[in-house]
């Protein structure tokens, strides 16, 4: 449990119940901010490093991991969460920082699962993170990827990033919020967006600027991944002036999901076991019919139906009018009344008097 102690100034105690025993852990306001274009740098040496952090679950400094080999780390257990609130406007700057990954994976990497996290934030909750996802679509055990959202649909929008956790170790991560332009991601200094369209889309990742910085710890179930912070590094600029805006796309076709199995079921006819013929008055009078780019039109209305294999069939007597024309060049005969189907559709016997020379391509 979590109790403010008031405080004269822009310091802010909370004081930690546990098991009757108070523990205090100082956190500085938000009131002192850096001026624009200053470096703000956090090293996670000593206690006091969390100035200014809100933290949720055993958010700690850990003095056995640093990345210089002295001094500590931030460390975010599975649950855990750190924001440091910058501003309070949504503006542009850049934000560096190491993120120590083990490499470790649970025991199912294709099952959905949300790991550890870390990004900017904006003033409405939304956010833009790099971290380990997993799905059955993704390589959470191989590779990173970004994740625009709410903050709660981790899987709303992903950047695939291409970028290999292996070796276990740490990683430089940067977020340059530009003045124009969007947001860039880098990894190691290195842009993960040079390809074309670019992996992290500035226009599709819906941020207007950041206030805030945050890391997330592991949120999947069971046993999570521990992740470290370091050599945080933040530097502030002004408003944003222009973002790219969305390609245009095109509709949205709903429709089955082509990951889940059809099983819809197909008849399948045979000499012993043939479809059952319709009734005359169950076929349709039909004015044309097409097929193959023919296109078949009569004098009156005729009752028509169709073979299992696709070919039509007239029952009865059908004038054809003109002479039909297809997207070849097809010579028709000229004689324009013919028998299509002189029995019964319950047995079609074919004796038709039409006739018509080999299409030629135009």
């Amino acid at each position: 449990m979590a109790r403010q102690v008031s405080s004269s100034g822009p310091v802010h105690a909370w004081v930690i119940v546990t098991a009757g025993l108070l523990t205090p852990v100082w956190q500085a306001s938000i009131l002192a901010q850096p001026a624009k274009g200053r470096d703000r740098k956090a090293t996670f040496d000593d206690p006091d490093a969390l100035t200014g952090w809100s933290t949720v679950g055993d958010v700690a400094i850990d003095p056995s991991r640093s990345r210089g080999g002295t001094g500590g780390a931030l460390r975010v257990p599975p649950g855990g969460k750190a924001v440091l609130k910058l501003r309070e406007a949504d503006e542009s700057g850049k934000v560096e920082l190491w993120v120590y990954d083990d490499g470790s994976v649970p025991k199912d990497v294709k099952a959905h699962r949300v790991g550890p996290r870390w990004g900017l934030v904006q003033g409405d909750g939304r956010v833009l993170a790099v971290g380990v996802l997993y799905a059955n679509y993704l390589g959470g055990d191989e590779g990173y990827t970004a994740s625009a959202c709410d903050g709660k649909a981790w899987h709303d929008q992903l950047f695939w990033l291409g970028v290999r956790r292996k070796p276990a170790g740490w990683h430089k991560w940067t977020f340059n919020f530009r003045t124009e332009g969007g947001l860039q991601v880098l990894h190691n200094n290195r842009d993960v967006s040079p390809s074309k369209p670019p992996r992290v889309d500035p226009a599709k990742v819906g941020l207007k600027g950041f206030r805030a910085i945050a890391v997330w710890g592991d949120a999947g179930k069971g046993t999570g991944q521990t992740i470290w912070v370091d050599d945080l590094s933040v530097t502030l600029g002004g408003p944003v002036k222009s973002i790219p805006k969305p390609r245009p796309t095109a509709p949205r076709v709903e429709g089955p999901d082509p990951w889940v199995p059809v099983r819809q079921a197909a008849t399948i006819y045979t000499k012993d076991a043939p479809p059952a013929a319709p009734e005359l008055d169950d076929l349709p009078l039909r004015k044309r019919v097409s097929q193959h780019g023919i296109t078949w039109t009569f004098a009156e209305p005729a009752r028509v139906g169709r073979f299992v294999n696709g070919d039509w069939y007239v029952v009865g007597k059908a004038t054809v009018e003109g002479s039909p024309r297809s997207r070849f060049t097809a010579a028709i005969s000229p004689r324009s009344s013919w028998t299509a189907w002189t029995s019964s559709a319950r047995s079609p016997t074919a004796s038709a008097t039409a006739s018509c020379s080999t299409p030629r391509r135009r």
